[in-house]
């Protein structure tokens, strides 16, 4: 049911635009559509795909990162609703309250983080005002994940630490009490830009509601096990080290790495790929993931996939059809194709830059499928009757 007790509303008419066409181009995987697209305007990098507009057809949030307006790109019609003025920082994910049949977006402000209400679910119009709720007013989060920390049935926040209000910040977790309530609650050590959620085996059922994260006071990979129930809104996380190194002696990870968990079949791996600020501080293992075996309380083995990735920003991982797979996309200053000051740091090795899907064979990790060589920001996937969209 909806509450208006906490709502700011924002008309959304006002900066209505159209577009005739989406431009983008398709690659096939896993005998799906993934759709790579091309909004209105390319400079806008906070994303999110989610039902916002239709049931059937999904749209696009997108953000400018502190500056502009946020709004909503239906991609079946081609016009675009504004949502909400700026201050957007860097993440969005798409966020349906249970009962409601439209998502809204949790998103990323610069000094907080919030959660932009669907008016489609009380019978509003996307012209008429979209709700905003601050979840957490105080800290915002560079990377945010939705999971169930606390096992009550409601989805939790969790952020990694960003320079707002100090520099890298610990992570943390604001937990959903109800529609009105998102007290936070656990602390995790520094979790330079990436954190996700992951199952060990023998803890929790194999739940994804431990922690991985870098520690970058020494650079090393560790896995938070999470104490269960409501004592996960304390302060009883075990640390668990997963990693020191990577190569014999390079560390196993550092402040900017991304980094994403994914569930494989009967345990979780860790995919970590070198940062957006690479190669000034390179990541000399480019992209590669750990992987527990059966022993998770010993250290992770690492596999490299390629060591010529750099500046990548965010991994996304899913499964589909009952294969789980990442894709994962070098930014816009990787290469002089996809940069406006010509700068090429990938040598000789490669002349693009590279968004890629890597799905899993059982194993291991089989040849990626090239998606596009225009290089992206952030990415998310996202499914619909059926369909993978990814929106880079």
């Amino acid at each position: 049911m909806k509450h208006f007790s906490s709502l700011l509303l924002f008309s959304a008419c006002a900066f209505l635009t159209t577009v005739t066409t989406l431009q983008g181009q398709t690659a096939t995987v896993l005998s799906h559509s993934v759709i790579v697209a091309t909004p209105p305007d390319a400079t806008h990098f906070e994303k999110a795909i989610g039902n916002f507009t239709s049931t059937t057809y999904p749209s696009f949030f997108l953000g400018t990162g502190g500056t502009g307006n946020g709004y909503i790109y239906d991609t079946q019609t081609g016009k675009s609703f504004s949502v909400m003025p700026d201050n957007y920082y860097e993440r969005s994910r798409t966020f349906t309250y249970p009962g409601d049949k439209y998502a809204g977006v949790i998103v990323g402000l610069n000094t907080s983080i919030g959660w932009l209400e669907n008016p489609l679910n009380w019978g509003g119009s996307l012209c008429g005002g979209w709700g905003f709720q601050t979840i957490n007013p105080n800290f915002n989060g560079h990377t945010l994940k939705l999971a169930d920390i606390d096992g009550d049935g409601k989805l939790d926040v969790l952020a990694s630490g960003i320079e707002y209000p100090s520099p890298r910040s610990t992570g943390f977790i604001s937990f959903q009490n109800n529609y009105n309530s998102w007290p936070m609650g656990s602390i995790v050590p520094p979790a330079g830009d990436s954190i996700d959620v992951l199952g060990i085996s023998g803890v929790s059922g194999g739940a994804r509601t431990n922690i991985v994260a870098c520690n970058s006071s020494n650079n090393s990979l560790y896995w938070y096990q999470n104490p269960g129930g409501s004592a996960a809104r304390g302060s009883g996380w075990t640390a668990h080290l997963l990693a020191s190194t990577v190569n014999g002696s390079q560390p196993a990870c550092n402040e900017g790495v991304p980094l994403a968990s994914l569930n494989v079949g009967n345990r979780d791996i860790v995919i970590v790929a070198s940062g957006e600020s690479d190669p000034v501080d390179a990541w000399v293992a480019g992209l590669g993931y750990f992987d527990p075996g059966s022993t998770p309380d010993n250290l992770w083995t690492f596999h490299e996939l390629d060591s010529t990735y750099i500046d990548v920003h965010e991994i996304a991982v899913d499964t589909l059809n009952g294969t789980p797979f990442f894709t994962i996309g070098e930014q816009e200053q990787a290469s002089s194709i996809c940069n406006r000051e010509g700068l090429n740091d990938h040598g000789s090795s490669y002349s693009g830059c590279r968004v890629a899907i890597f799905p899993w064979n059982g194993s291991g990790f089989n040849a990626p499928t090239l998606a596009s060589n225009l290089g992206i920001h952030n990415q998310t996937l996202y499914q619909l009757n059926g369909v993978e969209y990814s929106n880079p």
